[in-house]
């Protein structure tokens, strides 16, 4: 009985090819990248959590804390939305291939969406 047939190890001349070619991002870009990507999905909780807690409150008996938690919701995501105006222009310069336009074009316009309301709600 013959068992599965075994692999052949690459040779050292294939080994040598991988572990030459330097890797497609620098370790700092790749950080400044995943800092904003980070910034951008806390934008976007914060702004679903402000969403979901005005529309809430009105259900409850005492609705002040949940109208308190939607506008702590609504300045976290503007601090966010801030750092990751920020960040971007670092993440262009530094990274090598940029980011896709579509995701650069939604995360501006939900960091601003935080902003616009803060401005919207003073101006009312």
């Amino acid at each position: 009985m013959k068992g599965p047939p075994r692999r052949r190890k690459p040779s050292a001349a294939s080994r040598s090819e991988f572990s030459s070619r330097e890797p497609a991002e620098s370790r700092s870009s790749v950080a400044l990248t995943v800092a904003w990507t980070m910034a951008v999905t806390t934008v976007l909780m914060c702004d679903a959590g402000a969403v979901l807690a005005h529309g809430l409150a009105p259900r409850q008996a005492d609705p002040r804390r949940l109208y308190l938690l939607g506008e702590l919701l609504l300045l976290g995501g503007t601090a966010a939305g801030l750092l990751s105006l920020g960040l971007l222009p670092l993440v262009r310069r530094v990274r090598r291939t940029p980011p896709p336009q579509g995701l650069v074009a939604f995360s501006l316009c939900a960091a601003a969406a935080p902003m616009l309301a803060l401005v919207l709600r003073a101006v009312r």
